[in-house]
Protein backbone atom coordinates (compact mmCIF):
# COMPACT_ATOMS: atom_id res chain seq x y z
CA UNK A 1 0.00 0.00 0.00
CA UNK A 2 1.08 3.56 -0.56
CA UNK A 3 -0.18 4.91 2.76
CA UNK A 4 2.32 4.98 5.61
CA UNK A 5 -0.03 6.54 8.21
CA UNK A 6 2.34 9.51 8.47
CA UNK A 7 4.97 7.27 10.04
CA UNK A 8 7.02 6.10 7.05
CA UNK A 9 10.30 6.55 8.89
CA UNK A 10 9.16 3.98 11.50
CA UNK A 11 7.09 1.58 9.41
CA UNK A 12 9.52 1.26 6.48
CA UNK A 13 12.26 -0.04 8.80
CA UNK A 14 10.10 -2.76 10.37
CA UNK A 15 8.65 -5.55 8.25
CA UNK A 16 6.36 -6.86 11.04
CA UNK A 17 5.07 -3.34 11.71
CA UNK A 18 4.32 -2.88 8.02
CA UNK A 19 2.38 -6.16 8.06
CA UNK A 20 0.36 -5.16 11.12
CA UNK A 21 -0.51 -1.71 9.78
CA UNK A 22 -1.21 -2.56 6.14
CA UNK A 23 -2.43 -6.14 5.87
CA UNK A 24 -5.65 -5.71 7.95
CA UNK A 25 -7.09 -3.66 5.08
CA UNK A 26 -7.94 -7.06 3.60
CA UNK A 27 -10.15 -7.75 6.62
CA UNK A 28 -12.06 -4.53 5.95
CA UNK A 29 -12.64 -5.57 2.35
CA UNK A 30 -13.85 -8.97 3.52
CA UNK A 31 -16.20 -7.32 6.03
CA UNK A 32 -17.66 -5.24 3.24
CA UNK A 33 -18.36 -8.30 1.09
CA UNK A 34 -19.80 -10.27 3.99
CA UNK A 35 -21.95 -7.34 5.17
CA UNK A 36 -23.45 -7.07 1.69
CA UNK A 37 -24.32 -10.77 1.80
CA UNK A 38 -25.77 -10.42 5.31
CA UNK A 39 -28.00 -7.52 4.27
CA UNK A 40 -29.08 -9.11 0.99
CA UNK A 41 -30.11 -12.42 2.55
CA UNK A 42 -31.16 -11.01 5.96
CA UNK A 43 -28.73 -13.15 7.93
CA UNK A 44 -27.81 -12.61 11.58
CA UNK A 45 -25.07 -9.99 11.88
CA UNK A 46 -23.15 -11.28 14.90
CA UNK A 47 -22.69 -14.93 14.16
CA UNK A 48 -19.73 -17.27 14.60
CA UNK A 49 -20.06 -18.36 10.97
CA UNK A 50 -19.66 -14.77 9.78
CA UNK A 51 -16.59 -14.33 11.97
CA UNK A 52 -15.09 -17.55 10.65
CA UNK A 53 -15.85 -16.46 7.09
CA UNK A 54 -13.96 -13.19 7.64
CA UNK A 55 -10.94 -15.13 8.89
CA UNK A 56 -11.19 -17.73 6.14
CA UNK A 57 -11.20 -15.04 3.48
CA UNK A 58 -8.35 -13.16 5.22
CA UNK A 59 -5.89 -16.06 5.52
CA UNK A 60 -4.94 -16.28 1.82
CA UNK A 61 -3.88 -12.62 1.84
CA UNK A 62 -1.87 -13.09 5.02
CA UNK A 63 -0.28 -16.31 3.76
CA UNK A 64 0.66 -14.65 0.47
CA UNK A 65 2.09 -11.57 2.20
CA UNK A 66 4.33 -13.62 4.45
CA UNK A 67 5.25 -16.29 1.88
CA UNK A 68 6.45 -13.80 -0.71
CA UNK A 69 9.03 -12.53 1.77
CA UNK A 70 10.60 -15.88 2.62
CA UNK A 71 13.83 -16.84 0.88
CA UNK A 72 16.34 -19.63 1.13
CA UNK A 73 19.52 -18.62 3.01
CA UNK A 74 21.62 -18.59 -0.18
CA UNK A 75 19.08 -16.32 -1.93
CA UNK A 76 19.06 -13.60 0.74
CA UNK A 77 20.08 -10.09 -0.35
CA UNK A 78 20.09 -6.76 1.47
CA UNK A 79 16.27 -6.70 1.12
CA UNK A 80 14.67 -7.37 4.51
CA UNK A 81 12.64 -10.57 4.52
CA UNK A 82 10.88 -12.56 7.22
CA UNK A 83 13.35 -15.37 6.67
CA UNK A 84 16.21 -12.97 7.39
CA UNK A 85 14.52 -11.75 10.57
CA UNK A 86 13.22 -15.04 11.98
CA UNK A 87 14.89 -17.81 9.97
CA UNK A 88 13.35 -19.60 7.01
CA UNK A 89 12.31 -22.71 8.97
CA UNK A 90 10.25 -20.72 11.49
CA UNK A 91 8.64 -18.72 8.69
CA UNK A 92 7.71 -21.80 6.71
CA UNK A 93 6.27 -23.43 9.83
CA UNK A 94 4.24 -20.30 10.53
CA UNK A 95 2.84 -20.33 6.98
CA UNK A 96 2.05 -24.02 7.40
CA UNK A 97 0.13 -23.29 10.61
CA UNK A 98 -1.80 -20.51 8.89
CA UNK A 99 -2.60 -22.82 5.97
CA UNK A 100 -3.77 -25.56 8.31
CA UNK A 101 -5.87 -23.09 10.28
CA UNK A 102 -7.40 -21.77 7.06
CA UNK A 103 -8.46 -25.25 6.06
CA UNK A 104 -10.00 -25.83 9.48
CA UNK A 105 -11.95 -22.59 9.08
CA UNK A 106 -13.12 -23.69 5.64
CA UNK A 107 -14.28 -27.00 6.99
CA UNK A 108 -16.12 -25.26 9.84
CA UNK A 109 -17.89 -22.70 7.69
CA UNK A 110 -18.92 -25.30 5.15
CA UNK A 111 -17.07 -23.77 2.22
CA UNK A 112 -15.74 -27.19 1.35
CA UNK A 113 -18.41 -29.80 1.97
CA UNK A 114 -17.32 -32.57 -0.36
CA UNK A 115 -15.57 -35.42 1.46
CA UNK A 116 -12.96 -35.68 -1.30
CA UNK A 117 -12.07 -31.99 -1.03
CA UNK A 118 -11.84 -32.21 2.76
CA UNK A 119 -9.57 -35.23 2.48
CA UNK A 120 -7.39 -33.45 -0.10
CA UNK A 121 -7.06 -30.39 2.18
CA UNK A 122 -6.09 -32.61 5.10
CA UNK A 123 -3.65 -34.60 2.97
CA UNK A 124 -2.01 -31.43 1.63
CA UNK A 125 -1.47 -30.07 5.14
CA UNK A 126 -0.23 -33.41 6.40
CA UNK A 127 2.30 -33.68 3.53
CA UNK A 128 3.63 -30.19 4.28
CA UNK A 129 3.92 -31.15 7.94
CA UNK A 130 5.93 -34.24 7.05
CA UNK A 131 8.23 -32.16 4.86
CA UNK A 132 8.95 -29.84 7.79
CA UNK A 133 10.00 -32.63 10.16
Amino acid sequence: MAVWFFQKHKIAKSLPLALVTHNPVQILLNLYVISYTIMKYKLPILDITNFMAVLTLYFPALIWEISRKIRAPEEETEYVTYSKLFGYKKCVRFVFILTWDRHLHELYTGMETEQVVRFAAFLKCFMVFLLLL
